[in-house]
Parts: structure tokens; C-alpha cells; sequence
């Protein structure tokens, strides 16, 4: 799972440096179970033809988060992203869905509390027609500390780890590369390491439902 590979990738002396500044996050909720659903963010972007051919997708539908080793009910919400690679998903229904130039950004609303600093974000940068050209761009966030040891999924073509320090707490996440038609793209986490089990389970769950819209096939090959 995602969030394991989070939790692993920050450093000790992150984690020592936080517990020794005796610091606690007003701004998160560790692992904390779905809430109740939010008023829902409409779309406004205009349908591109592919996303439009897309065939029929229920707006909304059941699943689970598994926080803890405990199976928590979650209600999944349609996206369809109208990208230069256009796309549907479903996201948690405590999330914010919103169109980011081109792309999207998934952003933690708990509570009705919507958090600037837990997100899952999906972009498009125009001209990356190389594999190079993605890495020079990923590695353009200050934060972006190294390349993973190890891929956690087949789609990726790299993955690097983000490790920071953001108001005395320990921010961690992960910049994943992937390619389709010869374009590329990547997909960025951010959340404070307590939040890590949480966010990661939302983001996997974002990328287990994302279904390309000209060929109809899954991100994620199963």
C-alpha cells in the first residue's frame, strides 16, 4: 500500500526533530475515519470530446478505507478530469475535487475543514515529451529529496520521495511519473507524516479508480 511506503520514506530525524520540538498539528486528524459528506463541488470546466464519450458512470457509489486494520464505509464521488489526457475517478467524498490548470488536485476537506496541506494533486505540464524532461521537472519542488529504491507500482516510470519541515512538523509525501500516449504526467502527494496512513489510503484509492477516457482502460493494470 502507498501509505506504508510514505511512512517508511521519512527520515528518523524528521520524526526525532518533531517529538523533541514537542510540536502537535492543529491542522490534521491522523487516520481519521470518513465524515460526513460535504456539499459537493460542481465542475464548471467544459466537457473536452473524449471525457464527453466516456461511457455512463454512477456519480456516486459505496466502498471502504482501511485505517488501522479497521474496514470504514466511504461514499466515492465521479470526477472526470478535463485534462490534455482526460480522465474519470472516483475520490473520497471528504475531499475537495478541484480543476488545477491542467489538471486536478484532490485536497483533504475533513470535517467540513478543508486542509491546503493534505492533497493529492495530478498534473499535466505541457511540453514533457521525455522521461528526462519529467524528472528535471519533478525535481524543480525543493522538497523532492530522492528517487525511491523501490517502485511501488507498474505504471510508474519514476518515483521520488518528498521529505520537509513545515511549521516545526514533518511533511512527507511522494512525485510519481507516469506516461501515456507518449505524454507524461505526474502525480504528487503531500501530507504531514501523522496523516500519512490516511491520505495514502485516499490516494490509492483515487488511483485505483482512474480509468483513462479514450481507450477505457485502468491507470492501474490488475
Amino acid at each position: 500500500m502507498m501509505h506504508k511506503k510514505w511512512i517508511g520514506s521519512m527520515s528518523a530525524l524528521l520524526l526525532a526533530s518533531y517529538m523533541l520540538a514537542g510540536c502537535s498539528s492543529t491542522t490534521t486528524e491522523p487516520n481519521k475515519p470518513p465524515a460526513k459528506p460535504a456539499p459537493a463541488q460542481a465542475d464548471t470546466t467544459s466537457k473536452s470530446p473524449a471525457a464527453a464519450s466516456t461511457p455512463d458512470a454512477p456519480q456516486t457509489k459505496q466502498s471502504t478505507l482501511t485505517l488501522e486494520g479497521s474496514a470504514q464505509p466511504i461514499t466515492l464521488k465521479r470526477y472526470d478530469a478535463h485534462t490534455s489526457l482526460p480522465f474519470r475517478t472516483y475520490y473520497p467524498q471528504d475531499m475537495i475535487a478541484e480543476k488545477k490548470g491542467d489538471g486536478v488536485q484532490f485536497t483533504a476537506n475533513f470535517d467540513n475543514k478543508r486542509n491546503d496541506d493534505m492533497f493529492i494533486k495530478v498534473e499535466f505540464p505541457p511540453n514533457l515529451s521525455s522521461e528526462q524532461a519529467a524528472v528535471t521537472w519533478v525535481k524543480k519542488n525543493k522538497e523532492v529529496t530522492n528517487e525511491a529504491a523501490e517502485k511501488n507500482y507498474t505504471w510508474t516510470k519514476k518515483e521520488f520521495n518528498i521529505d520537509s519541515i513545515k511549521n516545526g512538523a514533518p511533511y512527507g509525501g511522494s512525485a510519481l511519473i507516469g506516461e501515456h500516449n507518449g505524454k507524461y504526467f505526474i502525480v504528487t502527494t503531500y501530507m504531514p507524516v501523522e496523516a500519512a496512513e490516511g491520505i495514502g489510503v485516499r490516494a490509492d484509492k483515487i488511483l485505483d479508480e482512474w480509468v483513462w477516457a479514450d481507450n477505457q482502460k485502468p491507470l492501474i493494470q490488475k
